[in-house]
């Protein structure tokens, strides 16, 4: 149940955070410029059920050498909510590319009212059920919502 709010991450060269544990809340962060030539790159990775990830700005995640990135990353994270984010500028090289939102093995997840621009998939669900996003604006995006289910409003 802790809360991570009010920090600013910037020049981070693999994470800019990486949460871990139960009912979480990460809100009002600013993770900039995260990345190195030669490695992933993550802006905010959270892992453990019913987390809130509320109003960040995730900005130049960047990842090289045939590596994706992902600005906010959410694995094993049944109920979580991601919520009122910004992701800027999203990168991966070579063939792989950067995900603005990525959830991974979640169930029951919720990705609402987010702006991602310039990234090669805005909000991506890999495995779990009943993952929905609403409401979210993508611009600059190549594949704006893969997996999940589309609750309206997204455009």
């Amino acid at each position: 149940g802790h809360v991570i709010e009010n920090i600013h991450l910037d020049g981070n060269t693999f994470l800019g955070m990486e949460i871990k544990g139960n009912l979480l809340t990460i809100r009002n962060n600013r993770v900039t410029d995260t990345g190195v030539v030669g490695g992933p790159a993550y802006g905010i990775k959270l892992w453990g059920p019913g987390g809130r990830i509320l109003n960040n700005d995730v900005i130049n995640t960047i990842a090289g050498d045939s590596i994706s990135s992902i600005g906010i990353h959410v694995m094993d994270s049944d109920g979580t909510v991601v919520k009122d984010n910004r992701i800027h500028h999203v990168s991966g090289g070579g063939q792989l590319t950067g995900f603005g939102i990525a959830c991974g093995n979640c169930n029951n997840a919720l990705v609402v009212d987010n702006q991602i621009s310039d990234a090669g998939t805005g909000i991506f669900f890999g495995g779990g059920a009943d993952n929905k996003y609403k409401d979210n604006l993508t611009s600059g995006v190549t594949t704006p919502f893969d997996g999940g289910i589309d609750a309206g409003g997204n455009n």
